[in-house]
């Protein structure tokens, strides 16, 4: 293992940030400790950079699209920006009116973090005040990147509040294992260890229901290509995927992704019930590395807890009590 830390000026923010790459014989992963973010994952015998993003580090400032942060406090959406905890009724900000999406106008991925280099990993640490975006109490967040010689990426998520609270961190990443710069993932084998997704209204809320989608276009159980599922005759939708999934527990490997192109597969291990699958609806010809990014330029596997679940009960709750430890983790595991 190998770690190289390189300090890059930002005009925008008028300070300095850091780029860190983790390397082992296979890999190099970059990270900053603005967002948190993974900018790039190089496979050294493709030559390829299997993540989509920014140029410059002012570019990935100046973006919306949350390209490889952490996500917080809360991932994905919440119904009207108002949840109640503790028989309180708590307004955040509606930054996608009249919902609250992917922590708010600031969120996590906004966020020069501090970080610090342990052995092997790479530790970042930011305090959110109380209040802001509207949550309740002082959170201390870290979020731990470490790489292996196994080509793992383990990212770890640690919190704790001096009150009740509501967390739900994520990773923000687009993968392309055809290379960030080829146009198109539908020729990925996906495989997605799930029977139900959460049903969605037209604002993209779950409405408290699942949706059994064994034999649709959704149902990714047994691995298939994204072009094969969107040409199954009982779709439930065909333009896109942004839907939530709720994993199974009974393996450890929750979801996965091959290219035949490039003979690269990830796989996908986590602690959290839910995964969010993505395919970039609204990048919008977004201008990125090497060309523009659309719908099916990538694929964003987000584990989480189940979006707007604070106003779900019957959903596993977010929920952080006072001086509780918080801990969920991801893990990326890479083979070519």
């Amino acid at each position: 293992m190998n770690i190289i830390e390189k300090s890059i000026f930002s005009k925008v923010l008028e300070k300095e940030l850091a780029l860190i790459t983790l390397e082992n014989e296979n890999l190099f992963v970059t990270l900053s400790n603005y967002g948190a973010m993974i900018t790039s994952i190089i496979v050294k015998a493709k030559n390829i950079d299997i993540l989509l993003g920014c140029n410059t580090i002012d570019e990935y400032i100046n973006q919306d699209k949350y390209f490889g942060a952490t996500i917080g406090r809360y991932a994905n959406r919440i119904e009207n920006a108002t949840f109640e905890l503790n028989n309180k009724i708590y307004n955040i900000s509606p930054n996608e009116s009249p919902n609250h999406l992917h922590g708010g106008t600031n969120g996590f991925d906004k966020k020069a973090w501090n970080y610090e280099i342990i052995d092997d990993s790479v530790i970042f640490n930011y305090l959110s005040e109380n209040m802001e975006e509207g949550y309740p109490g002082n959170l201390d967040t870290k979020v731990k990147y470490t790489l292996n010689d196994s080509n793992e990426l383990l990212v770890e998520f640690y919190a704790k509040s001096d009150a009740d609270t509501i967390v739900n961190l994520t990773n923000h990443s687009y993968f392309n294992l055809n290379g960030e710069n080829n146009n198109s993932v539908k020729n990925h084998l996906v495989k997605i260890n799930s029977d139900f997704i959460t049903e969605i209204d037209e604002k993209n809320i779950p409405t408290g229901n699942l949706t059994n989608i064994l034999n649709t276009n959704f149902d990714f159980k047994e691995e298939r290509s994204i072009e094969d599922a969107l040409n199954l005759s009982e779709t439930i939708i065909s333009k896109d995927y942004d839907h939530n999934y709720v994993l199974l527990d009974n393996k450890e490997v929750k979801a996965s992704i091959y290219s035949p192109s490039t003979n690269i597969k990830l796989e996908l291990s986590t602690s959290y019930p839910c995964m969010q699958f993505y395919t970039g609806s609204f990048l919008n010809n977004f201008k990125g590395k090497t060309r523009n990014y659309n719908n099916f330029s990538s694929i964003c596997m987000e584990p989480q807890f189940a979006p707007n679940s604070i106003n779900i009960p019957k959903f596993k709750q977010p929920i952080l009590r006072k001086e509780e430890e918080y801990y969920e983790f991801i893990k990326y595991k890479f083979s070519f």
